[in-house]
């Protein structure tokens, strides 16, 4: 029997697509790690649910794909998710609570990471020894608080802490309100940046120095660099060095009725020192280079003052009388760093020296480290002598003196030294003579060789050249 129906019939095939596209995305939600964010004047709530597919993902790819925190630090070729947020109460006004919490230790091995033709000091290396906390509240001076949340903690020994699942809460301890932190909003300044900074002028010029001397700038430099010479007024010309006008010596070409600054024309100017404005030591931790600054704005610059002089009377020595003068020369390379992690522990690591030749110099070794001596007087009768700063890097070799050194200078024996610990060393040969005569023009030769026996297994001892 034949009969009309409105029921309308779907191929199997259809059924079957609609099943597996149903189970994966129920198989996708079962998954998926749960991060839910709700942040009110009156609490801050977070909530976090990882399951054991993602960390099986995590273990094997380095990644937790749906996560649901956009921020991460890398880590041993793997991203850890991490929450982050500034708000105006300071740390005394806030308090955080955690509820619920699930915690596991599972292992995590080392992910091989390609970083390609990066210079390795440009690496990022993360120091893990502080991270602790699953939720650190962390001052942030002339903001406020940063509120800190890592689920997954990496650990020295190749195990990763995680919080399986929380529920967090930031609460206010005062009558005032949670408020996110507005960054547009005009901070104080800090102390050693007002007492620093300089007004600049509309146009300006930055002559970066490298060590000290005399230096000259000439008209031809700035065209170069793209600066209208008719702009250049020669009185106006002005150099300012760590805030402080300091004086120049400027040349000038009369033409159509005035002074001009040509391609021809000169600026010159002497630095005495490199200046370092962190410490009472050497050098300047954060740069190579002090910066001067020139402008021609209205108004005249410093200027040296010429004194005219003329020589009188009789010389007690003619030049060729007094062809020789003793002089010191510093040699150093900084080709190496080396944290240092035992010296000095307790203060800023940048106040003390982490830059040294390199390769180091390791028990039972020698190292040849060249160097340039020009006209040397090889029929002086005085002393030649050096002073050698050696850095110790290795602090325990049992029954041993940590560090015995044998130094010789174009095979010439100069001196030898210990000491302990990871700590410098400053040696000298005062009290022992090195023949001018044994020095070359050019190119010379400081040998260092670390006493001991290289095929020792039990003794590990490293020195550093500096």
């Amino acid at each position: 029997m034949k009969t009309n129906s409105g029921h309308r019939c779907i191929p199997i095939y259809l059924i079957v697509r609609y099943l597996i596209f149903g189970l994966i995305a129920i198989s996708g939600t079962l998954f998926a790690a749960t991060w839910d964010v709700k942040e009110t004047p009156v609490q801050f709530s977070y909530e976090w649910d990882l399951s054991q597919s993602d960390i099986t993902q995590f273990v094997k790819t380095g990644q937790i794909s749906q996560g649901g925190i956009a921020g991460s630090f890398y880590y041993k070729g793997r991203y850890y998710p991490v929450y982050t947020i500034l708000i105006e109460n300071t740390t005394d006004q806030v308090v955080f609570q955690i509820k619920d919490k699930e915690e596991a230790l599972f292992m995590a091995p080392d992910l091989s990471a390609d970083y390609g033709d990066i210079d390795s000091r440009a690496i990022d290396y993360l120091d893990i020894r502080d991270m602790s906390d699953f939720v650190r509240l962390q001052p942030v001076p002339g903001i406020g608080t940063l509120l800190e949340i890592t689920p997954l903690i990496p650990l020295q020994n190749g195990q990763v802490k995680c919080l399986k699942k929380a529920s967090i809460y930031l609460l206010p301890t005062t009558q005032k309100s949670l408020q996110k932190a507005d960054l547009k909003k005009e901070k104080p300044a800090f102390a050693k940046t007002a007492t620093l900074k300089t007004t600049l002028p509309d146009e300006f010029f930055a002559l970066y120095i490298q060590e000290p001397g005399v230096y000259q700038v000439s008209g031809e430099d700035l065209a170069d660099r793209d600066i209208d010479l008719r702009t250049i007024y020669p009185d106006n010309i002005k150099l300012f060095w760590w805030g402080e006008e300091i004086p120049c010596r400027v040349t000038s070409t009369y033409e159509l009725g005035r002074e001009t600054f040509q391609y021809h024309d000169v600026m010159q100017f002497y630095i005495p020192e490199l200046k370092n404005p962190y410490g009472n030591y050497l050098f300047n931790p954060f740069s190579d280079y002090d910066v001067v600054q020139m402008s021609w704005s209205d108004g005249n610059g410093l200027r040296y003052i010429q004194e005219n002089s003329e020589i009188t009377g009789n010389a007690i020595f003619l030049p060729q009388d007094n062809q020789t003068f003793r002089s010191t020369i510093h040699i150093e390379k900084n080709m190496l760093y080396e944290p240092l992690a035992r010296l000095h522990e307790e203060e800023l690591s940048h106040k003390y020296e982490h830059e040294f030749y390199s390769p180091a110099i390791s028990i039972g070794r020698s190292v040849t480290f060249p160097f340039n001596l020009w006209d040397p007087a090889l029929d002086s009768p005085y002393n030649v002598e050096f002073t050698i700063r050696m850095q110790g890097l290795t602090y325990s070799v049992s029954d041993e003196m940590d560090h015995q050194i044998y130094i010789t200078v174009n095979n010439q024996y100069l001196l030898e030294d210990e000491w302990e610990g990871q700590l410098p060393k400053i040696s000298s040969n005062v009290n022992m003579q090195y023949n001018h005569e044994n020095l070359f023009h050019d190119e010379n030769e400081i040998d260092i060789s670390v006493k001991g026996f290289a095929d020792n297994p039990y003794l590990d001892d490293k020195v550093l050249f500096d």
